[in-house]
């Protein structure tokens, strides 16, 4: 298991971390179990320094970037692409 578990900011979905699936250059994706249902998840879990640069463009550049991600993935509906659930902060 690994040290941290995730909740949402209004504490209804708690996850588990259970094993490193990958990593990137930016982020690395993990299984993890959801608390309420049991559900396996795949989560792509990015270091919070990524976002906090002293370059204050970069940093807008790179949630800019993030935010379109997350609008692209939350859009696909494809039986060969994971779907996207839901963002935790």
């Amino acid at each position: 298991m690994l040290k941290k578990d995730l909740k949402s900011e209004k504490n209804q979905c708690k996850y588990r971390m259970c094993s490193v699936l990958g990593r990137g250059g930016q982020a690395a994706v993990v299984k993890a179990k959801r608390d309420t249902d049991g559900k396996f998840f795949a989560i792509k879990c990015t270091e919070r320094t990524f976002f906090s640069t002293k370059n204050q463009e970069l940093n807008a550049r790179r949630w800019r970037n993030t935010k379109i991600e997350l609008q692209i993935m939350s859009e696909l509906d494809s039986p060969y692409v994971v779907r996207f659930e839901e963002f935790v902060n």
